[in-house]
Parts: C-alpha cells; structure tokens; sequence
C-alpha cells in the first residue's frame, strides 16, 4: 500500500517546464545532506540565512538536516505547517524550495525560503524555483500574500524578490555570526502576482492535500469556479486567476469549471413568476427591485419589445418590462448554451443577494453610488486580494460594476462547488419545461 495514501505530500507536485519541485522522500533528504557537504551551499565567509545551519561541522550536519526534514514531517499542523519541497532539474536535486505558513485558511499568507547547491547557482534557477513554489501558494492554495526576507547583502536572493514583483515592507537589524546586520522584508500581493501569473506552471497531487494545509472545500476549489456576469457584447469571467471578458457564455460552460455561478436566469417560467424571485426579493428588501422578472420562455421568439409585452401578457397577464427585455438575448444565449447535464455546477446567482452574504447579512448602499461602489470595492479585496477596475478585451468593454458583479458571482461559485451555498426557493428546486432548475444560489 502506497504511503502516500496517509500521507499525501509525498504525491504533491509543482511542474515548470525547466524544473520539478516535490516533497522530499528520505532518499532525497540524504542527498541533500551529501550534497550539502561535498558541493556546498554558499562561500563560508557570507552567511545568507537567519539560522546559521551550515556552520555545523560534518557528520554532524547532515545527520541535523536529516532531522529537519523528519521534525517538518513530524510538526506539521494545518494550522501550522512547512513544506522543504525538493528541486529537481532534469531529474537532479539543484536545491530547496520552502513555504510555510500559521493560521493559513484565515491569513492567507505563506513565506517562502530556499537554497541552491554552489554549482547550480548563477543559472536562473533561482528566479524558476521561486515562480513555481509562488503558483502553489497563489494559484493552487488560494494566497492573498507572499512574504520573504534576506540580508541586505544578499544580492542573489534580493535580485529574484524584485524581479519577481514583491513590494518592501520594511527592515530589522538582528544577530548574525554574533555581529549586528538588517535584514529586509517584503510582501507580494495577489494583484501583483497575478499580473506576471505564468501559465506554463502546473501542479499535481494537491487535492488529497488539501486538508493537510488547513484548506476548507471552499478554498480548496477556488482555483476551479467562475463568476459571470453579461457586460457590453460579452461576458465577465472571474476566477482565481484574474478577471477577463468572454464572447460567448458557451466558452465558459464548456471549460471545465467546477462551478460557474451566472448572473443571469436560468430555467424559464411558462405562466406563473418564478418563486426563486420572490424569495431572493424579500432577501434584499427594500432593494428587491434590482432582481428584474424572468420572461416566460415565449418572449423568446418576440420580434420586438412591443410583441414581447404582448406574449408576457397572455400568458401572465403583466407586460414585459423593459430591463428584462434589454437582456433577453443574454438570456437566450445562456439557454441555448444549457442543458440539465450542466445544472450540476452552473448555477444562477445575484450579485445583490452575495454581496448581502459577503457582507455578513448586511445591506449595501446601492451600486450606482460612489459609495455602493466603494463598498463593493472593499468586498472584493477582502476576500480576493483584486482591485477591481474596468476592462476591455476582445473589442469588447466591460465597466467596474459589470466587474464587481463577476467577483461576487466567483463567491458564490465556490460556496456552490463546496455545497456551503443557500437557494432560493428555499424548500427544494422548482423546474422548468426544459427541466433546468429555477434557483438562485447565494
């Protein structure tokens, strides 16, 4: 039976098209403990780490990072842990790559650490290792943050930092070799990561972790979700990766998603009005006009506004307002593009009822305000780091509020994917014609 089995981390991997980086197995840690003795880490008469590890004399030093390696094995908590993965290049150890981190699930920050043997230096490994081990915190664990620190004379290890985007968070002198010498600190934010977020870096094996690093199921499927919503001839897609605009909602069903929250109605009424609406309505009372009635599916077929009131009218005896007619070719586009098998992780969702449930169950000033808009702001960076601002891509141009809205559909997306969601109506489903549900998840 496979170790790995209780012991997941020994599976995990972070793959760059240059390097590996895995969770030592013992044989590793033994090579490391040679190699760190017949190659070396770095000249004797620079220290560049805060312990001073690497002035233990051999034996005694390689049998001190067998014991490391074990004791990290040995500690680990999900409220606290640190992983040392290895750096293979070409099969090879080069080095390690460290992230540790306390109280990950409600910081959201890791720190990272690392060394390469004294031959491989100078090569860029250093920069690769740091972007890889930075994919797993950021895109595979969900960070808000990454911190790191070095001596002020550390040139190699500075170099990477900035180049890779981190921001100085300021400096403290402190003891090294028994001589006073400042170390500086730095801080990389989602924002920052994300604007050079590399797409040729992939990660295997973190799922059956995910317990191990104190991810709840929300978090643990962050990567996978999207929000949508409409915004001027396309869509707003937003996931843990970043925000970009779609044409066609197609696209986005069909990546592969675990959960994509839409804000647009999804499942169509014949006569009566959906009882999702009415519920999500007296949710956000008295603010429950901005969830606009669902045509009946006829209105489908209308010409022009005039033809669609008057189907609406036959068939419930109300006239179609001009709001829900604005967006009926969204409405047709996401129903065509549906059908029963999707319902399982595409949902309908309201920007206004999640920002009501991010909020705490607290009610927002309404978003065509500067300070609706600030507070919708504020959501958004608290639970994913992002600025929001406006977008354009593909032609196609999306405004801050259309940007907002998707952010608040991602939150609900990941709540869905990790059935931590609400519905409305609140006592079970009710379905349309085509059989698609008419909810609304929150």
């Amino acid at each position: 039976m496979s170790i790995g089995r209780y012991w997941p981390l020994f599976d995990l991997r972070v793959v760059t098209p240059r390097l590996e980086l895995r969770a030592p197995s013992d044989e590793d840690i033994a090579q490391i403990a040679d190699r760190s003795v017949s190659d070396g880490i770095h000249d004797p008469a620079m220290m560049p780490f805060t312990i001073e590890w690497t002035d233990v004399a051999p034996p005694r030093l390689q049998r001190e990072i067998l014991q490391y390696h074990w004791g990290l094995r040995a500690r680990w908590r999900p409220e606290e842990w640190d992983i040392n993965m290895v750096v293979c290049e070409g099969g090879r150890i080069v080095g390690c790559q460290s992230l540790g981190a306390k109280n990950f699930a409600t910081l959201r920050t890791g720190t990272t650490g690392s060394f390469l043997f004294l031959p491989e230096q100078g090569r860029g490994i250093g920069t690769e290792m740091r972007s890889a081990i930075l994919h797993l915190l950021f895109d595979g664990l969900g960070a808000e943050r990454a911190e790191t620190a070095a001596w002020s004379d550390n040139s190699q290890s500075l170099s990477v930092t900035r180049k890779l985007g981190y921001e100085p968070t300021g400096s403290e002198w402190r003891v090294s070799r028994g001589a006073p010498r400042k170390e500086l600190r730095f801080r990389l934010s989602r924002e920052a990561w994300l604007a050079r977020r590399r797409e040729d870096i992939t990660i295997e094996g973190l799922d059956a972790c995910r317990e191990l690093f104190g991810l709840t199921a929300t978090v643990a499927r962050s990567g996978h979700c999207a929000g949508v919503d409409g915004c001027n001839g396309g869509w707003v897609v937003a996931s843990r990766a970043g925000a970009t605009i779609e044409p066609a909602i197609s696209t986005v069903i069909e990546h592969g998603y675990d959960a994509v929250a839409i804000d647009m109605p999804i499942g169509m009424p014949t006569t009566t009005a959906r009882r999702s609406e009415i519920e999500a309505r007296r949710y956000l009372s008295p603010r429950g006009s901005t969830i606009f009635p669902t045509p009946v599916r006829a209105c489908l077929d209308a010409t022009d506004y005039l033809d669609a009131c008057a189907i609406s009218f036959a068939a419930r005896g109300v006239k179609l307002s001009k709001q829900s007619f604005a967006i009926l070719p969204k409405i047709a586009e996401v129903d065509r593009a549906l059908s029963f098998a999707h319902t399982g992780r595409v949902a309908e969702a309201h920007p206004e009822c999640s920002f009501v449930a991010m909020n705490n169950e607290r009610p927002l000033t309404s978003k065509h305000s500067a300070e609706g808009i600030a507070q919708r702001r504020a959501l958004v960076l608290q639970h994913f780091g992002v600025e929001v601002a406006a977008l354009r891509m593909h032609g196609l141009s999306a405004t801050v509020d259309d940007v907002l809205d998707a952010y608040a559909m991602l939150w609900t997306a990941e709540r869905f994917a990790a059935g931590a969601h609400q519905t409305f109506p609140s006592d079970g489903d009710e379905f349309d014609d085509r059989g698609l549900p008419m909810r609304i998840v929150r």
